[in-house]
């Protein structure tokens, strides 16, 4: 449900009124594959980096503004908490 009503579902929409709607249907559904693959292929590649990096690499975007200064603080502290790291 969270879903009705995103940017995606409202672009298809739109295109849907004016262009066939199968067109429209495969296209999303072309899209929505291609954004899964990629997706998995990144967690792949990810999970491949060593946990201290990831964590190392996190902090300073949190802190940086990626959202909000209370909420990045928090989640630093929390992670480590969670991960036993003495830096924070």
């Amino acid at each position: 449900m969270s879903e009705i009503g995103d940017k995606t579902f409202l672009i298809a929409a739109i295109l849907a009124s004016r262009q066939p709607r199968l067109t429209v249907f495969a296209g999303a559904f072309a899209s929505l594959v291609i954004m899964s693959i990629l997706s998995a292929a990144m967690g792949r590649v990810i999970g491949l980096v060593p946990k201290e990096w990831t964590q190392f690499a996190v902090r300073p975007l949190l802190l940086a503004g990626f959202c909000d200064r209370a909420q990045s603080a928090t989640l630093v502290l929390t992670s480590c908490r969670l991960t036993g790291c003495t830096a924070a």
